[in-house]
């Protein structure tokens, strides 16, 4: 991770974490933690997690309407199977399905998050998503490590169409720390904000010299 979600034909985006043996355990408590996904409309996406036996649980399908973004962790025991929309904020729900499918089987091997996006034109990224088990006794947490990751603005006009991105990836409303946006629009275009966009401390934004940037929603640097 980060893994594109185009915002083409519906297209499905496995994301794998591979447990060594030296850290493999009998599960008897698994959580799937900081499930971060930025999407324009997760009402789009399906979750779902394969382990290594090949056992799959379909996390959640479809929920929320047009909220946009997702950052939450899934939990059997969580106090509330209500998905709050968008679910976002570290939130801790229960999954659509139970974790507990898992129990009983080892945590060695090649786990694979698979996200699917059923429906054309939205897009986003999967930035990341991790595994806490047996939290209750020995806790053993894993998490993709993210790559850095710049969004760069190429083409021209709004900021919320996916083709005017490099990759057909529009960035998060939130941009986090460590994360870039660059402006560098087409010759003669500009590079029109249209919506609400907040750079967070340690993120970076340039407009490359010479370029637009037409802010008409809100852009809050932090």
């Amino acid at each position: 991770v980060p893994k594109a979600i185009g915002s083409g034909p519906a297209n499905t985006i496995p994301s794998t974490l591979p447990i060594p043996a030296s850290l493999g355990a009998s599960i008897t408590d698994l959580n799937v933690v900081g499930l971060d996904i930025s999407h324009t409309y997760i009402s789009d996406l399906t979750v779902r997690l394969r382990s290594p036996s090949g056992t799959t649980v379909t996390l959640f399908d479809q929920i929320c309407g047009s909220d946009a973004d997702i950052l939450m962790n899934l939990d059997d025991q969580a106090s509330t199977s209500t998905f709050p929309c968008p679910p976002i904020g570290g939130v801790t729900v229960r999954p659509s399905n139970p974790l507990s499918a898992f129990n009983g089987q080892s945590s060695t091997g090649t786990w694979t998050l698979t996200v699917i996006d059923n429906v054309t034109d939205d897009g986003g990224s999967l930035n990341g998503w991790g595994l806490s088990i047996n939290n209750n006794s020995n806790t053993c947490t894993l998490t993709p490590t993210p790559l850095a990751t710049t969004y760069t603005f190429t083409g021209n006009g709004n900021w919320n169409v996916a083709s005017n991105w490099s990759g057909g990836v529009v960035p998060p409303s939130v941009l986090p720390a460590g994360e870039s946006i660059v402006i560098n629009h087409v010759a003669g275009g500009n590079c029109g904000l249209n919506v609400n966009q907040t750079i967070n401390p340690g993120a970076i934004f340039t407009v490359v010299t010479g370029k637009n940037l037409l802010v008409q929603g809100n852009l809050n640097i932090r």
